[in-house]
């Protein structure tokens, strides 16, 4: 099948379902899928809203909290706790995005950080990132 294709059918059934069925703000159907924004193995921190990108050794080299990139110290304070403590990123918070179906997940989802983090919602307000995650993959 084409991926672009088939991803965007899916992107738009799960927005429509968030806003019709879940009461999420209109805004959300505004929402345009890039499918070159993903790669696989990225890890998604579904506590705190972030996406990772780790090296062999388990080291965050790179984080974004929703579409926005985390700073450097920022990111070395939430994912380098000790120094010789290696994360497992096994959590139930945290989840690999092994397949290329994954990428219409993590668009809505890092679109909807984004949305939460103006404020202007008050029925986000109300969510964790964790519930928006487990909302976005239901639809």
């Amino acid at each position: 099948y084409k991926q672009p294709a088939f991803d965007q059918l899916a992107f738009d059934g799960a927005k429509e379902k968030l806003v019709k069925k879940l009461g999420y703000p209109e805004e959300v159907l505004d929402f345009e899928y890039d499918h070159t924004r993903w790669a696989r193995g990225l890890i998604i921190d579904t506590q705190r809203g972030n996406f990772l990108k780790i090296d062999r050794h388990k080291y965050v080299r790179v984080a974004y909290h929703g579409m926005d990139e985390i700073s450097s110290s920022t990111r070395k304070l939430l994912y380098s706790k000790t120094f010789n403590k290696v994360m497992s990123f096994t959590e139930k918070s945290f989840v690999n995005m092994d397949t290329l179906f994954q990428f219409v997940d993590a668009q809505l989802f890092a679109l909807l950080i984004q949305l939460k983090d103006k404020g202007e919602h008050e029925f986000l307000d109300f969510k964790t990132y964790e519930e928006m995650y487990r909302q976005t993959r239901e639809c």
